[in-house]
């Protein structure tokens, strides 16, 4: 909540816009986007379902690793999960928690091993996973690949197959990779 907190402001969609208010990555018409209005953040926990009407029922499961705060959404009706950026068909990032920021302990790879653990033994629950970005509708084994690729960097962090030095922030880091069968790689900093 503290980081949305932080983005509940009327300049959000200013980072999507250059300094002529032109789009930057992809074209929109700026008449719609919603205009801005004070709202309230309400905190939902682990397990809070959302009944859709009639017995559809969405069920949030907070999974940490990329971000503190991460959700995944399981649709019960349809045995579909909606993974947003905890699982992405190319590479997961896993924040660390930056210096300063709340519940940075819950943005690591034990973290996300954890949580992920506790989703791998639901795979009886749903069919396919929907990522936030890239490849959809991934099979659900895909959930204990991610897991065991967390378990291998909290056992070796140093045997990544892949790194590489970035500039991020005004630091230099090195991100390391551990490939994830059949999806791409879950990474993170040092």
């Amino acid at each position: 909540m503290p980081a949305l907190e932080k983005m509940r402001t009327p300049r959000l969609w200013d980072a999507y816009l250059n300094a002529d208010g032109q789009p930057v990555w992809t074209a929109f018409d700026r008449a719609d986007i919603v205009p801005f209005h004070e709202y309230d953040i309400v905190g939902c926990p682990d397990g809070t379902l959302f009944n859709l009407g009639g017995d559809h029922d969405v069920e949030l499961i907070w999974t940490a690793g990329h971000q503190p705060g991460h959700c995944m959404f399981l649709d019960k009706k349809g045995r579909l999960l909606f993974a947003g950026d905890d699982v992405i068909s190319m590479r997961i990032q896993i924040s660390g928690g930056r210096p300063g920021e709340p519940y940075g302990e819950f943005a690591t790879v034990e973290a996300y091993r954890d949580q992920m653990a506790k989703l791998a033994a639901r795979l009886d629950e749903f069919d396919y996973v929907f990522p936030a970005h890239f490849v959809f509708d991934l099979e659900n084994y895909v959930v204990a690949d991610l897991v065991a690729a967390a378990a291998a960097i909290l056992a070796d962090p140093q045997s990544a197959e892949r790194s590489e030095t970035v500039e991020w922030g005004g630091q230099t880091m090195t991100r390391y990779h551990k490939y994830v069968k059949g999806l791409g790689t879950l990474y993170s900093w040092q």
